[in-house]
């Protein structure tokens, strides 16, 4: 089991304005704890996992951030049946989901016994991302 030094949740609702309130909930936090080199790529993928919450699960959502000394994890519940699956034609939009895999050293999806689903992302710090040389 994880142990983690800062967790942190809010429910948000299901207005369009909910992207840009996790991004500064998500802001805000990071800096609180300390850990705002995060901050840039965890404010997009927030924002990624609650729109997709609105857009296509047509749901509220809960966003939870958790800091264990060594990564980010960042889950975004919603109330939607649908599974999260990446799209690939750039002409049907999709593109939410490869920006949190470009973010993230992992990511998925939780399903909850009582209907639902967690999306997930956790990523190192950006300081300590690897880099090949070329």
């Amino acid at each position: 089991m994880v142990e983690y030094l800062y967790e942190a949740s809010w429910e948000l609702g299901d207005e369009l304005d909910a992207p840009r309130h996790a991004r500064h909930l998500t802001a805000d936090t990071l800096i609180a704890w300390g850990i705002d080199g995060f901050s840039d790529g965890a404010q997009l993928v927030v924002s990624e996992l609650v729109t997709n919450a609105l857009v296509h699960a047509q749901s509220c959502s809960r966003l939870m951030l958790r800091y264990n000394g060594e990564s980010l994890w960042i889950g975004v519940r919603d109330d939607g049946v649908g599974d999260a699956v990446p799209r690939h034609d750039p002409e049907l939009g999709g593109w939410g989901l490869r920006v949190v895999d470009s973010q993230s050293d992992d990511w998925g999806t939780d399903r909850h016994h009582d209907g639902g689903k967690t999306i997930w992302s956790e990523m190192s710090p950006p300081w300590m991302a690897t880099t090949s040389a070329g």
